[in-house]
């Protein structure tokens, strides 16, 4: 069985800490937590985690990049493998953490999904193997030299809350990224440009910048590059501008991606337009094929399969396709949504 040491950088996060800690306490064998606030979340981690072997840091907060780097060192050599998690997300698995690893001794770094319902994944379990470090002033990522193999794991998420110190004023948070993505993109930042330009999409976005959101977003597409992250930047723009012919660019470009056109196809349907919408949603696969970034699985699991019976009946679809489209989307559906899809049964 491997061992594995808890990651973590934690400021003031006193209301979630205990949380997340003890959702991961049952699962390592060892921890470092860089605590740098001023608040009672060092004693909250002690609390949960004394009785096990660990480093409590004391480094103060220069930024995410550099405190996990200073983390991840100070555990070198302490487990088999390193799980890096923030203190308003928890733990959501079926069995022990390591049983998960041990099945795939040879990997290098697992891809957990950390997610509400859009499905998001990063590498949150990193092997002793080699030296990391994080990298990128914002969004930062573990890196490390030689070759790596890597493994999404099915059976083990994350979710974040979102609920934590950081998300107290979220525009001044992401006003704040924008303008440090826009320091560091006047510079010459090398290979991390393509992912600062697209941060800066994400920033603008999110503190309510619609038109530098845009210019952003563009600037991302014409760098090229990883086809998810300009996906994405399509996506992000028809959402943001509303036109019909933004939303076709973003499905023109990734065909296999379901948001762009989902939204599209919702659009019709809700002003009545409903054989437009069927035909819309008819064209969407219904497999991401791989993908990890920002894919909404409750499209996939449940609500293409839901849109499609409802719009399928005003279209005249025939009834047997349109029961096998509820049964689908019973399958997954929140309970919060069950007894209405089963209502329709009575019309198919």
């Amino acid at each position: 069985m491997v061992s594995i040491c808890l990651n973590m950088v934690v400021g003031n996060e006193e209301r979630v800490i205990r949380r997340c800690l003890e959702s991961v306490v049952n699962h390592i064998d060892t921890w470092v937590v860089n605590c740098n606030g001023s608040d009672r979340s060092s004693e909250i981690v002690q609390e949960v985690l004394g009785h096990l072997p660990g480093q409590l840091l004391r480094d103060p907060w220069q930024n995410f990049a550099q405190n996990r780097s200073l983390v991840i060192n100070a555990a070198k050599g302490s487990a088999d493998y390193h799980f890096c998690i923030d203190a308003d997300e928890v733990l959501d698995i079926s069995g022990r953490l390591s049983d998960h690893i041990t099945a795939h001794a040879d990997v290098i770094s697992y891809w957990v999904y950390f997610s509400e319902n859009w499905a998001f994944a990063r590498p949150g379990i990193l092997s002793d193997k080699l030296g990391w470090r994080f990298e990128s002033v914002v969004h930062n990522y573990p890196a490390a030299d030689g070759i790596q193999t890597r493994l999404t794991l099915d059976g083990v998420k994350a979710w974040h809350y979102k609920d934590g110190f950081r998300w107290d004023n979220v525009k001044e948070k992401y006003a704040k990224n924008a303008a440090i993505l826009e320091r560091e993109l006047a510079g010459d930042p090398g290979r991390l440009r393509n992912r600062y330009q697209f941060y800066l999409g994400e920033s603008y976005r999110d503190c309510g910048e619609k038109d530098k959101a845009i210019e952003a977003y563009r600037g991302r597409i014409a760098l090229g590059g990883w086809e998810e992250e300009v996906y994405w930047s399509y996506y992000q723009i028809a959402k943001l501008t509303g036109a019909t012919d933004d939303y076709l660019a973003a499905f023109e470009f990734r065909p296999l991606r379901a948001e762009a056109l989902f939204d599209l196809a919702e659009r019709y349907r809700n002003k009545g337009q409903h054989n437009t919408a069927y035909m819309l949603y008819r064209r969407i696969v219904t497999d991401p094929n791989g993908d990890l970034l920002f894919v909404d699985r409750t499209i996939y699991d449940w609500r293409l399969w839901d849109a499609l019976a409802v719009a399928g009946y005003y279209a005249g679809e025939r009834h047997e396709l349109l029961r096998e489209f509820c049964m689908r989307a019973l399958e997954n559906a929140p309970s919060g949504h069950q007894d209405r899809i089963r209502e329709n049964l009575k019309y198919y």
